[in-house]
């Protein structure tokens, strides 16, 4: 093999590890996005000022 070829297969090794990471971030983000959606499912019921959520904050005018 010569150098520029190695230097090929080092980029295609370095892509999937990032490929990898980039997976897992993923797959955290989402889980945190379901357990998110499954707490406002259970508070739906809840009073506006339960967990000092004022009704603002609850009805989500001031969301990112």
């Amino acid at each position: 093999m010569n150098e520029g070829e190695e230097k090929v297969i080092k980029g295609i090794e370095d892509l999937r590890t990032e490929v990898r990471e980039l997976r897992e971030m993923v797959n955290m983000l989402v889980e945190i996005i379901v357990n998110m959606e499954q707490v406002d499912e259970g508070s739906i019921d809840a009073d506006p000022g339960m967990m000092g959520f004022d009704t603002d904050l609850k009805s989500g005018r001031y969301c990112m």
